[in-house]
């Protein structure tokens, strides 16, 4: 659950590919050159670096970031697909996909107490993926560009540019015009430029083109040479079949081509070296950069942060030169919260620190970002920016949870005074003040879903939050409720397992075997 909950909510990518590039990606049996690149953002091939908040160096195995396609007028309104309650497609598709594997896995032995059954762990895995663009959450926002062209590209330099250009742009506009018809959203990000070579093609003309894109963009660039023009035969031995990608939105996975797609070991190779570079080597370091000026340029203005956060970072960037100051002004106006549009303007300070906060939760600093979190949520009160108060609320609950290592039981008054306050406000504003009943099932799953990993106190509260989403929150999803009670039923399955819960609290056994005969009467 927790390595599900890190991977969904992991950087986007945006992809700006030529024709010529979207052209090869069809004839290697794609739709486009984005659905080719897809499933290599899924897991890097090795793992990562990343300097914390403290300037230590953190390893993360399983990172990863979500290639998308860029957003457009239509994704980019404020008025997002999570604003009502859940929409009847989406959990059509949902119970589509699941009846789908309830048969894939109708031999599957039953799991034991407290454990993740294959059915709900796809629930789980397809409520979080693809959420919509929203104003109010950058996990939505691409926080990096990919520009793609090849070595039969017509005018190179001039597509790349155009490129760019459409990535700062709606529509190939100007990007003033941009900025105003979705201020929330910040287009100026790391762009990483690729050139695709067919070994077909004259290799010293693409090394020529490729040392021209460096000088004129910098070193943000990486030279692909791929073996083939057309997909192999799957009885080929150098074959390899490419899998679907895991972190698509039901209705995509739903409508998704059986067909299996099959690509060449050397170039399946080639890719993934390409994306490993540009995450360790441009992107990586891009956030690093980031973080630390919105530290110094935002957070540390605040009151009672200059000396609590960061310092280690300030002085490691300072030091290096890495610290730029890139960081747009915010307006000069007391609240940038505009209520007909209920957002910010992207360099408002409120925004800068809820993509602080983001950016932090992505790089799974757990705890500065839970202090980011905590930091503004007074900020969204005073303004009654009340999805974006909600959302401080749930993630800065989620980061708190993600910060315990398991096994290490949560106290009560931490679950008291900390935890449940924040799950409750957050729900109240996403139920009460913006009608988001999505947003509140999202944050009640994965909240409870913690909760069960710490220990007696912890699980007594996710059983709590579990009868709330049965009673009042679930999704329209006719699998959610047996689902749900299957999940309270484990819960109170677990107490079994907690240390402290004989002495004090019972193993729950009775309970656990109500809930789990409810559960079988739903199913």
């Amino acid at each position: 659950i927790r390595s599900l909950i890190a991977q969904a909510f992991a950087p986007r990518i945006a992809v700006f590919a030529s024709s010529d590039a979207n052209q090869l990606a069809r004839k290697l049996n794609f739709p486009s050159f984005f659905h080719l690149i897809r499933p290599f953002g899924e897991l890097i091939a090795k793992p990562v670096v990343i300097r914390n908040s403290k300037g230590l160096s953190t390893t993360i195995d399983n990172f990863n970031v979500h290639f998308v396609l860029p957003p457009d007028e239509h994704s980019t309104s404020t008025t997002d697909a999570y604003s009502t309650n859940s929409p009847p497609d989406d959990a059509n598709n949902i119970d589509t996909l699941l009846r789908h594997s309830l048969v894939d896995s109708r031999n599957e032995l039953r799991p034991s107490l407290g454990s993740l059954s294959n059915l709900f762990l796809h629930f789980f895995q397809k409520t979080l993926s693809a959420p919509p663009l929203s104003p109010h959450e950058t996990f939505s926002h691409p926080t990096a560009g990919i520009v793609v062209i090849t070595s039969r590209t017509p005018s190179p330099i001039d597509t790349l540019s155009s490129l760019y250009r459409a990535g700062s742009a709606l529509n190939n506009g100007s990007l003033a015009a941009a900025q105003r018809a979705s201020p929330a959203i910040d287009r100026e990000y790391l762009r990483f430029y690729v050139l695709i070579h067919h070994e077909g093609d004259d290799y010293d003309s693409s090394a020529a083109l490729f040392e021209k894109m460096k000088r004129h963009f910098g070193l943000n660039c990486h030279f692909l040479s791929l073996s083939a023009t057309d997909a192999p035969s799957p009885d080929q031995p150098d074959a390899t079949k490419i899998p679907m990608p895991s972190w698509i939105s039901p209705e995509e996975e739903v409508n998704f081509s059986k067909s299996e797609t099959y690509m060449r070991s050397r170039d399946i190779a080639a890719i993934q070296l390409m994306v490993r570079e540009m995450v360790s080597q441009s992107f990586i370091p891009y956030l690093e950069r980031t973080i630390a000026t919105l530290n110094t340029q935002v957070a540390a203005s605040r009151k009672g942060i200059t000396n609590r956060l960061f310092s280690a970072s300030r002085k490691y960037f300072a030091s290096s030169g890495l610290l730029r100051s890139n960081t747009p002004s915010p307006p000069t106006s007391t609240s940038s919260y505009d209520p007909e549009t209920g957002s910010y303007d992207y360099r408002a300070q409120e925004a800068q620190l809820r993509k602080l906060a983001d950016l932090l939760f992505m790089t799974r600093d757990w705890n500065a970002s839970y202090t980011i979190y905590d930091l503004i949520k007074r900020d969204y009160l005073n303004d009654k920016a009340w999805k974006y108060l909600a959302g401080a609320n749930e993630f800065a609950a989620i980061a708190l949870l993600m910060a315990e290592p398991i096994g290490k039981p949560l106290s009560s008054r931490t679950v008291t005074e900390h935890i449940d306050p924040v799950i409750d406000a957050a729900c109240f504003s996403y139920t009460s003040r913006c009608a988001a009943l999505s947003y509140t099932f999202r944050c009640l799953l994965m909240s409870s879903e913690l909760l069960r990993l710490q220990g007696v106190f912890g699980t007594d509260n996710a059983c709590k939050w579990v009868q709330y989403i049965i009673s009042k929150c679930h999704n329209n999803s006719v699998f959610c409720p047996g689902l749900m009670l299957e999940r309270l039923a484990a819960a109170y399955g677990s107490y079994a397992n907690a240390i402290q819960a004989c002495a004090r609290f019972g193993e729950h056994k009775r309970k656990f075997a109500f809930w789990t005969l409810i559960a079988a009467n739903e199913w």
